[in-house]
Formats: C-alpha cells, structure tokens, sequence
C-alpha cells in the first residue's frame, strides 16, 4: 500500500530532469526511488514519519545516506531507538541500497541516458508524498575541499532545520 501510494506521486516529484529522457528513464528513476524507500522502511522498522535519501554516484563511486524524521527530530541510521542497529544491519542496508543505485546507473547508461551525480530524497509516510531532486552536475568531485560525506551532512543539516521549523 505505502509503495502504490509512493508511486503515485513520483510523476510530479521530479526536478531539474533533462527534458530529452523518455518514459523509460522515469520508470528507472520511480523504481530506484522506490527501493530506496521500501528499505528504508524495512531497515526503520516502519516506526519513522518521513525517510530521506542522499544518494550519489558521482565518478561512478555509489554512495547513499538514507536519515529519518521522528517525532519532529532528525536521526541518522545508527541512532533509531527500537530498531536494530548493528554494524551488520546497517552494512547490509547500505550495500542493498547501493547496489541499486549502481544498477539504475548501469541500466541509464546501457540506454544513453544521463545518470545523476546527486539524488535527494524526501518522502513523507503519513502522506505517501516524494519529492526528489536529482543534479546532473560535478557535487563534490571537482573540488578537494568537499567530500560526498559532507554534501549528505549538508543536506541533513538543512532538513533538520525544516523539520524543526514545521513542529
């Protein structure tokens, strides 16, 4: 149900998206969205109001930071209470969200589409509402003072205060 929900509401998710990708390029993109989710739902034990996803894939290095919202307050994976957070636990939903992102890049570029170097991810469990965004451009690559870690920490540092302004 959270996933016919979810996939409703990808078609007005989407933006900054090259005008010239097809139909298939979106239901690349709303099955890997719809991954990411469902295990990060799976992996909170569904007990979070919203998930949120960093992802990148910049220099063909795959790399994804999902963090929830509870109770009005940001956590990352390792500080949900009531959920198992054992390195093996993290290790492995970090791995499965990882390989799908590295499959969605395999299978955009098998298609000649442009693959994003930045995912975010926001979606909303009460509502089933997403928004996503994807950069198409260098995020972190091309500087030495910016990692992709620090592009996630940015990225979590600005919902937390979204999060905090909305309760």
């Amino acid at each position: 149900m959270i996933l016919a929900t979810f996939n409703r509401y990808l078609a007005t998710a989407w933006r900054k998206r090259p005008t010239d990708m097809s139909e298939t390029y979106e239901v690349l993109l709303a099955d890997l969205l719809s991954e990411l989710v469902a295990v990060s739902l799976e992996y909170s034990n569904n007990s979070v109001s919203d998930v949120f996803v960093y992802a990148s894939t910049e220099q063909r290095w795959f790399f994804i930071d999902p963090f929830f919202a509870r109770h009005g307050e940001i956590v990352e994976r390792h500080k949900l209470a009531g959920v198992d957070t054992s390195d093996e636990r993290q290790d492995a939903f970090l791995a499965y969200g990882t390989k799908q992102l590295a499959q969605f890049a395999k299978e955009c570029s098998a298609l000649d589409y442009a693959v994003p170097t930045e995912i975010k991810v926001h979606y909303v469990v009460a509502t089933g509402k997403t928004d996503a965004s994807q950069q198409y451009e260098a995020q972190h690559s091309n500087t030495s003072d910016v990692s992709v870690h620090d592009k996630s920490e940015e990225w979590m540092e600005e919902v937390r205060l979204l999060v905090r302004g909305r309760s």
